[in-house]
């Protein structure tokens, strides 16, 4: 296991402790499915290095990816779905290739009981997950394609951390829930701006700060 920063973390390097003490380290490489969607939730993710995301599809059978999991991070979704024993409505994929730790529903609870620290990073999260859902909405809602797109490859960009990205059209109006004709063309649009840098499959950022 590569050493664990929770600097940017709620996970402590204690809680994390207890949690590899009842839990598994797995290695997930991208694209892998951590978990299918209708399926009751018996284990649970915490994420030491990497993301997952977590895929909805509407009536269309079109997917659209409504949550990230990243560095320290769980699903509170999944959390309370095992504990009603529900099943999910999300499919969790690996973004990248990740580490984590699988903690069985049954230990989750159990740690609930335990660690107040448990309970606590549960809360936090929580907390942080509606407000990025907050966020999101008001994306949605009121920003304009192309201020969406690119606070959207600039948030994959903190995810690779190399300046340029790996995605094409589809792949981004996928994410998005758009289609690839109206990405791109705001793909387009920013490039002529002066914001990004077009080439197969490869997308280059030419500035450091979103300033439209």
């Amino acid at each position: 296991m590569e050493n664990f920063s929770s600097s940017n973390s709620f996970l402590s390097d204690k809680l994390l402790q207890e949690i590899i003490a009842v839990g598994t380290v797995k290695e997930l490489k991208k694209e892998d499915v951590f978990l299918e969607r209708n399926r009751y939730v018996n284990i649970l993710p915490i994420v030491l290095h990497g993301s997952l995301t977590g895929m909805i599809t509407d009536s269309e059978n079109k997917e659209i990816s409504m949550t990230h999991i990243k560095e320290g991070e769980t699903c509170v979704m999944l959390y309370l779905s095992g504990m009603y024993r529900e099943k999910t409505k999300v499919k969790i994929i690996a973004e990248v290739d990740s580490e984590i730790v699988v903690l069985s529903i049954e230990n989750a609870l159990k740690l609930n009981n335990d660690s107040p620290e448990w309970a606590t990073y549960l809360l936090n999260l929580y907390h942080q997950k509606f407000n990025r859902l907050l966020n999101t909405i008001q994306s949605i809602a009121f920003k304009k394609m192309d201020e969406r797109v690119l606070e959207f490859l600039r948030e994959k960009e903190k995810l690779y951390n190399r300046g340029y990205i790996n995605l094409s059209h589809a792949q981004i109006a996928y994410e998005l829930g758009s289609s690839r004709v109206v990405i791109s063309r705001t793909l387009k649009q920013l490039a002529e701006a002066g914001e990004l840098k077009l080439a197969r499959h490869r997308i280059y950022f030419l500035k450091k700060n979103n300033t439209m």
